[in-house]
């Protein structure tokens, strides 16, 4: 067996298979009778149903083990394909023969699609564009160091990026739409896009404090006196997109996701900026500032 499933080279052993094997059929088995009794109000037979989830996974599972040498079980659980027979039935008043054909015709597309190397060449598409994006998280922050000439106000400015990525998430969720690549290009244009708010407000804070005030008078007196830039500038932006996300033209429906993205991201991240950024400054830059004057630069430069 572990010549045929080369078990030793993944560094594991046939008891840890099958103690693995035991536990996710455990955590499966839910479909045998889930299945049968959401499909059987199509006019299925509950029997049938039955039988052909059993013998659909236990087919594909062993096919996926001998063929793919992979360790994955396969089985048909209450996903996509479930809601389109479901609606083909129920909605549209199909028979429950017509909703199986359409499905069979969708896996047939399916694995034409990755067949001809689409489904790889999308999989690609969506590590280059996290890489992007965990680049350009870095390249802002860098050039934030050089701007602030610190480490600890541009991390400070960064915490906007999470609260961005949570409104962005938030809008996908809210409106339906799935996570794809194009959603992805709206996460990287938020990067850019959303530390602008915290830039400004940080950036206000410190040259108060610089000129004398104390931390905590330097927060309030920047929130207050950046509060409206900060949310002019973000409205505008929103405003733009608006037209994008809701259009209903092609070229519209395609961008939508994007559009989403940077208006949900823009919005929550907006709102928790004038919170979350003064009290994370307050805890992280406790130190006083303060301007060097000609004789000290005079020194460095000696």
């Amino acid at each position: 067996m572990d010549e045929l499933f080369h078990v030793s080279e993944r560094r594991s052993t046939i008891g840890t298979e099958l103690r693995a094997g035991l536990t996710t059929f455990l955590a499966m088995a839910y479909i045998i009778a889930v299945n049968p009794a959401v499909l059987s109000g199509a006019g299925i037979d509950a029997g049938a149903l039955a039988c052909a989830t059993c013998l659909g996974a236990g087919i594909m599972t062993i096919c996926m083990g001998i063929f793919a040498n992979r360790p994955l079980a396969c089985a048909s659980g209450l996903g996509v394909n479930a809601m389109i027979a479901g609606i083909t039935t129920t909605v549209c008043g199909g028979d429950w023969h017509v909703a199986m054909s359409v499905i069979f015709l969708e896996g047939i597309v399916i694995l034409l699609l990755v067949l001809c190397g689409l489904r790889e060449a999308i999989m690609d598409a969506i590590r280059q564009l996290l890489l992007m994006l965990l680049l350009g998280i870095v390249l802002v922050y860098l050039v934030m160091v050089a701007q602030f000439q610190s480490l600890r106000s541009p991390l400070i400015v960064m915490f906007t990026i999470p609260l961005a990525f949570t409104g962005g998430f938030l809008a996908l969720l809210l409106a339906g739409v799935e996570v794809s690549v194009i959603s992805l290009i709206g996460f990287v244009m938020l990067v850019g896009v959303i530390v602008n708010n915290g830039i400004v407000l940080v950036d206000y804070i410190n040259q108060l404090r610089l000129e004398g005030m104390g931390r905590r008078e330097a927060i309030i007196e920047a929130g207050v006196t950046r509060l409206r830039p900060i949310l002019m500038t973000s409205l505008t932006t929103i405003l733009g997109l608006i037209v994008m996300a809701f259009g209903n033209n092609v070229g519209t429906a395609l961008m939508q996701p994007v559009a989403l993205v940077c208006i949900g991201g823009l919005l929550y991240a907006t709102l928790m900026t004038l919170l979350v950024v003064p009290c994370m400054y307050d805890i992280l830059s406790r130190r006083d500032l303060r301007k060097v004057d000609e004789e000290e630069l005079k020194l460095l430069d000696m």
